[in-house]
């Protein structure tokens, strides 16, 4: 593990393989184990797959918008690589922190990935999904470990390698990644977003399904679809989702 600091903020992050640089954002709570997948990639990229504050066993001082301050800390850990520009691969909500900083920061991307992304949420069900998250983690976040590790993993010891990792989260900062991302509205930075860019969905299981049709009329954003595939295509389908970024990248 490698770790960088800035602004009393620690940031750890692992680097695996060589080539093109790849760096994966993950959702609340979950942290860079989510991404165990797709270390097979390893063998033809240089991925780098952070523990945002709040994960793991990084650390940041509070900030009221923790977006802007993940985003911070993706610029640090690329200066400290002295890697230019990157590909990002985000899922699920971590992809609400990559198109923001595909926008804002577009001349350290080259490209972007998002599985199950989406810009806002605006249908009941993916806000019944946050609401019950939000509710949960107050209560219980050992609980909600167990359910994302289980949705997350193929095999028990993935599962319990995963919730060990989702119990070292932060609870006051995973909840706020919660919180900011059902929050905010980004479909202004869609607009901006201006690198070849990949969005990923599954059938009609996945519950981001909808939001596909929200990215189809941006010129620089392709879709494509996991046949049988819910929203967690990245531990579900690897094989398919790693072959759909290798196949994206060939092109970039």
């Amino acid at each position: 593990m490698k770790c960088v600091a800035f602004n009393q903020s620690k940031i750890y992050y692992e680097v695996v393989g060589a080539g093109q640089p790849i760096l994966f954002i993950h959702p609340p709570g979950l942290g860079r184990l989510v991404f165990h997948y797709q270390s097979p990639l390893c063998q033809q990229f240089k991925l780098i797959m952070p523990d945002l504050s709040g994960h793991g066993a990084s650390t940041a001082p509070y900030q009221r918008n923790i977006i802007k301050q993940y985003c911070q800390e993706i610029e640090a850990i690329l200066d400290q690589e002295n890697i230019n520009s990157v590909i990002i691969c985000a899922y699920s909500a971590g992809g609400i922190v990559a198109q923001i900083f595909a926008s804002q920061y577009a001349n350290r991307v080259n490209a972007l990935i998002v599985s199950g992304g989406f810009p806002k949420v605006s249908t009941q069900l993916l806000r019944s999904i946050y609401i019950a998250g939000m509710l949960i983690i107050d209560h219980s976040s050992h609980f909600l470990a167990n359910r994302l590790a289980a949705s997350n993993a193929q095999d028990e010891e993935q599962k319990q390698r995963l919730k060990q990792h989702i119990n070292k989260s932060d609870v006051l900062k995973w909840a706020q990644f919660y919180h900011n991302t059902y929050q905010v509205d980004i479909r202004h930075y869609v607009k901006q977003i201006a690198c070849p860019s990949l969005f990923i969905y599954g059938d009609t299981r996945d519950f981001t399904h909808y939001y596909a049709k929200l990215y189809r009329s941006q010129p620089h954003i392709q879709l494509a679809y996991v046949d049988d595939g819910s929203h967690q295509i990245p531990a579900k389908k690897p094989d398919v989702f790693n072959q759909l970024i290798i196949n994206f990248v060939k092109h970039v």
